[in-house]
């Protein structure tokens, strides 16, 4: 870098203190070179920076100034009009501001001057020949920010106390420089000082990037509260003064940062903080939910990684359970990054304070410090409170409150306050008084109209905008003065804010927001308030937020579901949350949703409302499909059951009924799907597509849980489904591919399920890659199932990964299954794990649990192929007590056996075996599982015949058993492609054993064409190790039905077990040809 103008940001931020070390050293290197005219800059922008701090330092613009400014008033107050001029600079001033400050400057030359001064070149733009990049532009903004932050914390009393605390927070942030994160848990009472001291640490240290969110203390907030608060702030900074859009200044910062990796997060950032309104689909809150935290950790890696990164969470007390969901899955960033990541809660809040010391302790060990603050000792307290009066000795009566407040710094101010406006000061008689009544004392003192806004902004909440509060006392000019004199008294203080009314509006416009001093200040005000009077200010309250935001009220659901409960009126706040549930549903804030919903229910039936028909399905709608996205499956499929007898739809309770309306289900879906009228009829009414999508639910959480009646209501779907145009019905493709899956999977036949397949793959071809996905996963099943296991029915992982992004994590989960289950079965090893992890990846990555049965399934079928029989037990093991369903416990109990039968445990496997036979005659079984259980069945039986060979003869009840097991397993085959190898393998050795050749030898031949069609290389290989054991046996009776040679077969079997590499069965073929050698 040699010219001038590669200098010129650097430059800039170096005068402002914002510069890296590496850009320091380039500096000083380049100016060491005697460079005079950077040299000359470098002075002059210190210079302008200096001015910058001054103001900052002195004074902020106050609420007066931008009341006078507004009015264009021919006063002047120099000061002011240059802060303000600054923030023009910053692009924080308002459109009305710019106009009035303008025309201010055009009657004063000094502000004239001062507007087109360095100081505000600097700020806009900071270099003089080129606009700067967009990263030197955010930290420039972010370094003029901590300035003013830094002056605040200078102007107020300097902070008392706490060096053990300053120490080991000091700690952590300076590690930052070494690359080394961490996480801080500040704790503490109300009051205790804990922003406070995060502040007075913050504004010591040089070179961090500062992302701030706190939550609210308002009732009725939705999701996501301090992350969108945090993104706000931190998108406002890379932001341009003509971009009024907040959707492209997140998209601007995101990039920037990012690069093109960003695009994808973009787009959840940009869900999560309403930049873009996109309605999240039913039951897909947790794919989203995990999208978003995923997004917003990449984003926060990647800054770290650029520059070292602060993290700081205010008032977690009051914060969402999203929120604290993406405070966790963020954590683990401190281990490979240089974040620190700072959560500030109430040690009153209990079980919350805990949890979140707890979580850090847990993700992130030794890294989290928990910082503890307790009131201040005597000594400090009386120190605070003399600098806080600006006296050097206390009055008596102030000493002795002091030191009976339990060390409260806030309880302190608001001792001094209260001595400051009593009639005598010092003399006042706050003794004994608690926190509350002392700011009621306060309160009193104020003059009736300030008292009146006062009260009127508490009702409103922590953080409100001057428009309700105006609305609310009435429209009188003073509205603003008044708060500007309450911000002089310590009540209350403004900023300039681009959340225009509320943290989810979509703009970047800058807007002046009041908020409480502490929150502790709005609750003692407003319980202070006589509960009638304080009703109609909540009544006046949501009145004037629905007029002054009456074009985005989708944001304030929430809060006015508060001020109607607040004001009595429960008709309006049950409706209001009903909206505020759909609102955090379509943002996926499940928990919020769910909230809102649970308490939108219990209003209804505690309340004794007027019953209505459309809001009581309504309200059955959204709470099912609320705990669906929760992951609350088997409480959602009773809601949508509810729903679904309010619209009139049969829903059997007895067992005699639910086979009765089955038997009618399938009658009739047989009689449309065979005349081809199925889903070629009238198009569905809003009714019946509302009776649909509550049954597709109810069928998804189902699917999931494995509730016993999924069959019939399964069949309910595609007999409603069947009498409607299906295009005209959202879901229906997959609905109509699930029935074809279904219909192969209970093995009632594979014909209905082909022609399923071709209506649905006609619906495919016209939907959405979703809908491909759903009808290609559905039709690898039937395939599978069948038999045509050609590559072609595979599904393209791009589309499988496009149905795992829109919540089809169940049916992801089935095909990944069965996917991994064919490869273990071909001996494909490495391409089974590789379909595992996938499947794990459901589970950590989208929070399905559901998948970690699939896991264990996957894992204990390898063990089991190759043979590591410990292993496959363990597993097994895991995956039994892990489910309570019947199905998948005959699974597991079927695997178990089979471990036990080839360890020679026969016992052992007889004893799981009848454990499976009683769960299966108890609720049935489907082929797919119950298969699994007839092959363990037949190896055990061939076992013992085996043994009982060796001993003397085969008893005939043990012969007919395994006869018996052999005809079932052969039935279950037909239906379950997977099973057809072995138990054709396993059926030829019995007859061999039983003395029937010519039947063995036929089922050998069976068994090796079929795995050679399927590629089952590892049975193939134990068919052909059979069929030598049958030649060393009797090579006089093999020799008639197998010509081969007992040579050859071992030949045979030594190539498959090598190809796939069983290095344990390989030894025992090689045992096996040095036998035959021998003899």
């Amino acid at each position: 870098m040699s010219a001038h103008k590669d200098y010129e940001e650097i430059l800039a931020l170096a005068a402002l203190g914002a510069a890296t070390e590496a850009e320091v050293r380039a500096l000083e290197l380049h100016l060491g070179d005697g460079c005079r005219e950077c040299e000359r800059r470098l002075l002059a922008y210190r210079s302008v920076a200096g001015e910058l701090v001054g103001l900052l330092e002195h004074r902020r613009p106050s609420a007066g100034a931008r009341e006078r400014l507004r009015g264009h008033v021919a006063g002047c107050e120099h000061a002011e009009c240059e802060a303000l001029a600054a923030l023009g600079g910053l692009s924080g001033l308002t459109g009305e501001e710019e106009v009035g400050i303008a025309d201010h400057a055009r009657e004063c030359p000094r502000c004239r001057n001062r507007l087109h001064s360095p100081v505000a070149a600097a700020l806009a733009g900071l270099i003089e020949s080129r606009e700067p990049s967009a990263a030197a532009t955010s930290r420039i903004k972010q370094a003029v920010r901590a300035s003013a932050q830094a002056a605040t914390a200078r102007a107020q009393v300097p902070l008392v106390g706490r060096h053990e605390e300053k120490k080991a927070i000091g700690q952590a942030l300076r590690a930052l420089g070494r690359g080394e994160g961490s996480v801080i848990v500040v704790e503490g009472e109300a009051g205790v000082g804990k922003s406070r001291l995060v502040e007075e640490c913050l504004a010591g240290a040089s070179g961090v990037e500062v992302w701030r969110g706190r939550a609210v203390a308002v009732e009725g907030t939705e999701g996501y509260g301090p992350i969108v608060d945090m993104l706000e702030q931190w998108a406002a900074a890379w932001g341009r003064p003509e971009e009024t859009s907040k959707a492209k200044a997140l998209e601007r910062a995101v990039l920037e940062t990012m690069g093109s990796e960003g695009r994808e997060v973009v787009e959840f950032l940009a869900r999560v903080s309403r930049a873009r309104f996109e309605p999240t689909q039913p039951g897909a809150g947790s794919v989203v939910e995990r999208q978003i935290r995923a997004s917003l950790r990449r984003l926060i890696e990647v800054a770290a990684k650029r520059r070292p990164l602060v993290l700081v969470f205010e008032d977690l007390h009051w914060a969402d359970e999203s929120t604290l969901a993406v405070l966790e899955s963020l954590l683990p960033v401190v281990e490979s990054c240089p974040a620190v990541i700072i959560a500030i809660t109430r040690a009153a809040s209990g079980k919350r304070a805990s949890r979140i010391a707890e979580m850090a302790e847990r993700v992130v060990g030794l890294r989290s410090r928990r910082v503890r603050l307790g009131g201040l000792a005597e000594r400090e307290a009386l120190v605070l409170a003399r600098r806080l009066i600006g006296r050097s000795a206390l009055p008596p009566r102030l000493a002795r409150s002091v030191r009976e407040c339990g060390g409260n710094p806030l309880f302190i101010e608001e001792l001094v306050r209260a001595a400051r406006v009593a009639s005598a000061p010092g003399e006042t008689g706050a003794a004994g008084l608690d926190l509350g009544r002392l700011i009621g004392t306060r309160v009193e003192c104020l003059e009736p109209r300030a008292r009146e806004v006062l009260e009127a902004a508490a009702v409103a909440g922590r953080r409100f905008h001057r428009a309700v509060v105006e609305q609310v006392v009435g429209r009188r000019g003073d509205v603003g003065e008044t708060l500007g004199q309450l911000e002089r008294l310590g009540f209350l203080r403004s900023t300039l804010s681009r959340e225009t009314g509320h943290r989810r509006v979509r703009t970047l416009q800058p807007q002046e927001v009041w908020e409480f001093r502490h929150a502790l200040l709005r609750e003692a005000v407003r319980a202070r308030i006589p509960v009638e009077r304080r009703r109609q200010l909540h009544a006046r309250c949501a009145a004037a937020i629905e007029e002054v935001f009456a074009g985005r009220l989708h944001d304030f659901h929430g809060l006015l579901a508060y001020q109607y409960l607040e004001a009595g009126d429960i008709e309006r706040a049950h409706a209001r949350l009903m909206d505020a549930g759909e609102t955090a549903a379509s943002a996926a804030a499940s928990a919020e949703a769910l909230a809102f919903f649970r308490r939108a229910y219990d209003l209804y039936r505690q309340a004794g409302l007027r019953r209505d028909l459309a809001s009581e399905v309504r309200l059955e709608r959204n709470l099912g499909l609320a705990l669906l996205s929760a992951g609350q499956l088997s409480e959602s499929i009773e809601h949508f059951n509810a729903a679904l007898r309010l619209l009139g739809e049969w829903v059997p309770a007895s067992r005699l009924a639910l086979w009765a309306k089955a038997a009618s289900d399938v009658v009739a879906i047989a009689a449309r799907l065979y005349s081809g009228r199925l889903g070629c009829a009238r198009a569905a009414s809003a009714r019946e597509r509302a009776l649909f999508e509550l049954m597709y639910n109810r069928c998804r959480a189902q699917n999931v849980v494995g509730d016993p009646r999924r069959v019939y209501d399964n069949l309910a779907a595609i007999r409603h489904v069947g009498h409607l145009d299906l295009a005209s019905v959202d879901h229906a493709i997959g609905i109509v591919a699930a029935a074809g899956a279904f219909f192969a999977f209970a093995g009632i036949s594979f014909d209905p399920s082909w022609r399923f397949l071709r209506i649905s793959e006609r619906l495919a071809e016209k939907g959405t890659p979703e809908d491909r996905f759903l009808h290609r996963a559905m039709s690898f099943v039937v395939h599978y199932l069948a038999g045509d296991w050609s590559p072609e029915h595979d599904v393209e992982d791009e589309l499988v990964e496009r149905g795992i992004r829109a919540g089809f994590l169940w049916d992801a989960d089935v095909y990944l299954g069965m996917a991994a289950e064919r490869a273990v079965a071909r001996g494909n090893y490495d391409e089974a794990i590789a379909l595992r992890e996938r499947i794990a990846a459901l589970r950590t990555e989208w929070g399905y649990e559901f998948s970690r049965s699939n896991e264990l399934a996957v894992t204990a079928m390898l063990e089991l192929e190759r043979r590591r029989l410990d292993a496959a037990r363990a597993a097994a093991s895991c995956w039994y007590d892990l489910r309570d369903e019947a199905p998948m416990r005959v699974f597991a109990l079927g695997l178990l056996a089979k471990a036990e039968t080839l360890d020679g445990n026969l016992d052992r496997a007889e004893e799981a075996l009848e454990h499976a036979r009683i769960l299966i005659e108890r609720g049935g079984s489907y082929p797919y599982y119950q298969g699994v259980y007839l092959k363990a069945r037949l190896a055990l039986d061939v076992a013992w015949i085996e043994r009982a060979r060796q001993a003397s003869r085969v008893p005939a009840g043990l012969a007919r058993r395994a006869r018996r097991n052999a005809r079932r397993a052969l039935a279950s085959a037909r239906k379950v492609a997977r099973d057809r190898g072995e138990i054709w393998r396993l059926v030829a050795r019995l007859e061999w054993l039983l003395d029937r050749p010519a039947r063995a030898a036929a089922w050998w031949r069976r068994a090796v064409d079929e795995c050679e069609r399927l590629g089952l290389v590892p049975e193939l290989g134990r068919a052909w190790l059979d069929a030598a054991a049958a030649w060393q046996d009797a090579p006089t009776e093999a020799a008639a039905w197998w010509p081969e040679g007992a040579s050859a077969c071992l030949r045979n079997a030594a190539a498959a077990f090598e190809a796939v590499g069983n290095d344990r069965e390989l030894a025992l073929v090689l045992e096996a040809r040095r036998r035959v050698r021998a003899a």
